[in-house]
């Protein structure tokens, strides 16, 4: 099955609260202001989708938005997770994302992968466990419920309070980036892991291709 064109493709999306055997699913991970919900928003068209404005996280609950295609694959399910680590304690987000897999994520679907996403404002240098202790805490969510999706993409993006950065130093980053989710192969589970070598600014195209680079390297 190959995933071309999905942006051209697109007609609907609607907040689902379950997964079917058909649908194909991608989780959203990432550190509190990363673009999570950003890049759901972009790709969705929804209104329901709450973007966050700072480093605080807006994301406070698991939310699944199916997308519809014109001639195309299955239904895409995007799921929207909250930062497992933040310095609002009363997220819970691990709990919540549990409670949401035993309820919800309950058959196996046809696909499933899982997208990353790094503000590139964020020096990968300050933290660099940062992708690796996100990454084991969503896999965390799925012991003894269910099979962790293994099959990772890493994407970095810039929103407009980052647009003075230098490209230079926008490269640097997204380097340290690459070496850092390199590094994830070693980890407890074994990520099949790439890098998206664009950046997602907000564009619904860029967002797709990123989808569709992922979905296509499970083919």
């Amino acid at each position: 099955m190959n995933f071309l064109d999905l942006f051209k493709k697109f007609t609907s999306s609607t907040e689902t609260m379950k997964i079917s055997d058909e649908d194909i699913v991608v989780f959203l991970v990432g550190p509190s202001g990363s673009g999570k919900s950003w890049f759901i928003s972009e790709v969705a068209k929804s209104d329901k989708i709450v973007v966050s404005k700072g480093q605080h996280p807006c994301t406070k609950k698991v939310q699944a938005f199916k997308c519809s295609f014109d001639s195309g694959p299955n239904s895409i399910v995007f799921v929207d997770t909250p930062s497992f680590h933040t310095e609002d304690d009363d997220i819970n987000a691990e709990d919540k994302m549990k409670t949401w897999i035993k309820t919800r994520y309950t058959t196996k679907c046809k696909r499933v992968g899982v997208l990353y996403l790094h503000r590139i404002a964020t020096d990968p240098a300050v933290d660099p466990k940062a992708i690796q202790r996100h990454l084991n805490t969503f896999a965390n969510a799925f012991s003894g419920i269910a099979y962790v999706p293994q099959r990772l993409h890493v994407v970095a993006t810039l929103d407009k309070d980052s647009d003075k950065i230098k490209d230079n130093v926008i490269e640097l980053r997204k380097s340290r980036l690459q070496d850092q989710m390199k590094s994830l192969d070693g980890g407890r589970v074994k990520w099949r892991s790439s890098m998206y070598l664009h950046m997602f600014e907000g564009n619904p195209d860029t967002a797709w291709d990123a989808v569709q680079e992922l979905l296509n390297s499970e083919t």
